[in-house]
Parts: C-alpha cells; sequence; structure tokens
C-alpha cells in the first residue's frame, strides 16, 4: 500500500490489540521526530561553516565526521496510512467474513526466511509525534494493526497530522505491504470452504478497487494461491486426516499451496500446534526462491 492523499473514512474492524504507551524509548525516537523537523535548515549552516572555514584557511582542516544517528527513510505517515487501511476495510464483504486486512512491514532487501523470522526483543514499531510515543504490538513476520486516532495516539488533530510510523528496522520508503488474516475455526482448523471464501473475498476486494487508484495498486494486483502459517516455535505442522500436508518452510512459517481439488471439499486443515497467524500468500514468492536455491 503506498502512501497518497487520502480522506477520512468510516473506521474498521480492529484484529490486533494491547497498544503498548512507553516512555523507556521516547527520548531517542522523539528527538529523531523532532531533528527532521530542522535538519534542512542545519544542513545550510554546517555548509556555510564549513564553507568559510575553506575560504580563510591556508590548507583546507581534515574532518572526522562521526554519525550519531541514522533516520530510516522507511518511516511514514500515520494518519494517512491509518485512512488507507480503513478505505481498504471499507472494500470488504459484510461480517461475519474470513479475512481482515492488516500491515506487513517492507523491509528492504532482506532474505524472505529473514522476513518471517523478524521481531525484535526491544521495540518493532511505533506511532511517534510531538505528543505521542506509543508501541504497537507486533507479530513475528512483521504483522501489526494501526489503532484509530484519539485515546492514547495522536490525541489531538495536529498531533495526528505530524504523527509518525516509526520502525526498528530498514523499511521501504513511503511503502506497506497489505497482508490478510484469516478467521480460523474454534478448533483452531481452516476448512477447505473457509480458504474458498478468503479468495472470493480478497477478490471482490479487487474488483472494487478502481484501475487508476495508485495508492492500491499493489493490493489490487496481488495474487493468493495458497495459506501462510507462522507458528510461535520451528516445530509448526499443517495436518490434513492426521497426515502431515507437504509444505514449504521458511523460518518458523509453513506455506501451504491450496490443492484445487480439495476446494470444493468440506475437509479441513488443522494446525499443530495452535500458529500465531495464518495469512492469504502467493506461493509464487517462495517457489521463486526454492528454484534459485
Amino acid at each position: 500500500m503506498q502512501d497518497l492523499p487520502v480522506a477520512d473514512a468510516v473506521d474498521g474492524a480492529t484484529v490486533f490489540a494491547g497498544y503498548i504507551p512507553t516512555s523507556q524509548s521516547k527520548l531517542g525516537r522523539t528527538r529523531n521526530f523532532m531533528i527532521r523537523k530542522c535538519i534542512a535548515g542545519s544542513l545550510l549552516s554546517a555548509c556555510a561553516i564549513l564553507c568559510s572555514a575553506q575560504d580563510n584557511a591556508a590548507r583546507p582542516p581534515e574532518y572526522n565526521i562521526l554519525v550519531t544517528s541514522k533516520i530510516n527513510k522507511g518511516d511514514l505517515p500515520y494518519r494517512s496510512f491509518y485512512n488507507l487501511l480503513v478505505r481498504l476495510r471499507a472494500l470488504l464483504p459484510p461480517a461475519p467474513r474470513i479475512i481482515e486486512p492488516v500491515y506487513q512491514m517492507s523491509f528492504s532487501h532482506v532474505p524472505i526466511e529473514e522476513e518471517d523470522n523478524f521481531l525484535k526483543p526491544s521495540w518493532n514499531v511505533a506511532i511517534v509525534g510531538t505528543d505521542t510515543d506509543i508501541e504497537l504490538p507486533m507479530i513475528r513476520g512483521g504483522y501489526f494493526d494501526l489503532p484509530e486516532p484519539g485515546d492514547k495516539v495522536a490525541k489531538d488533530a495536529k498531533d495526528a497530522k505530524d504523527a509518525s510510523i516509526m520502525f526498528n528496522s530498514q523499511t521501504q520508503k513511503n511503502f506497506l505491504r497489505v497482508a490478510y488474516t484469516t478467521r480460523l475455526r474454534p478448533n483452531h482448523a481452516l476448512g477447505f470452504t473457509d480458504m474458498k471464501r478468503a479468495l472470493f473475498e480478497v477478490s471482490e476486494v479487487q474488483k472494487k478497487i478502481p484501475w487508476y487508484t495508485l495508492g492500491f495498486r499493489a493490493e489490487k494486483y496481488a495474487k493468493f494461491d495458497a495459506i501462510k502459517a507462522c507458528f510461535a516455535a520451528d516445530d509448526g505442522e499443517l495436518r490434513l486426516d492426521g497426515e502431515v500436508l507437504d509444505t514449504i518452510h521458511s523460518a518458523r512459517c509453513r506455506i501451504y499451496k491450496i490443492d484445487p481439488q480439495l476446494i470444493d471439499t468440506n475437509r479441513e486443515v488443522n494446525f499443530s500446534p495452535a500458529p500465531e497467524i495464518v495469512v492469504l500468500e502467493d506461493s509464487a514468492r517462495y517457489l521463486r526462491k526454492h528454484a534459485s536455491g
């Protein structure tokens, strides 16, 4: 999903909970947030000082430059990306439904196994503004949801407008990947009828996205033919009638390409143990990697 100007929309459902306000890392994150507002002026001043020194000295001095912080070009405007998610959820079929869109970090030059295994012991993603510093819960693999403005997040309109989504890793500029989570049955299983319904729901969303809507271009043309289940440990399995299914392993995730011969049956896939998250996936992303070695 790409950042474009959007209007406010009706709020969608929230699937993640437990947003954690924190002051532990506020100093570093908020400092970087404020530095970006004046960095241009600082650079101009530094340039003037350096040029003056070179003009006045007979021999140009040598400068030892110490980099004290790094700005992630992937930091994103909170309000814009929250509104994009709301607009996407407005295209979903009415509840009860199988899928729910959430965001996934869009990593820069990271192997796919590292993406699937990503979860730092410290903070991973936060919303930072003038009066806001709140960490968001993240599921291994970079999956997270955005809370609506208000309460503890961007309480006033100005802070909501200026707040940024900050990541504790290098991410792509002006882009977040959308992932569609799938709702499991009470026995932590996913039926083939559920998979069929999930694929249908995504296709209906894609049909409603106009071809000229650049902000949703990636979502309109995304392909899905598999499910990806990610587990807390590296011992997860997918079973059908007690037999372990043939899946692609990627870190602690298992990717199962949906069998078209089973899509119309009443059989179900059982997960052992219960997964942290199950999302729709494009198996070609993993097949290409395995084909290249």
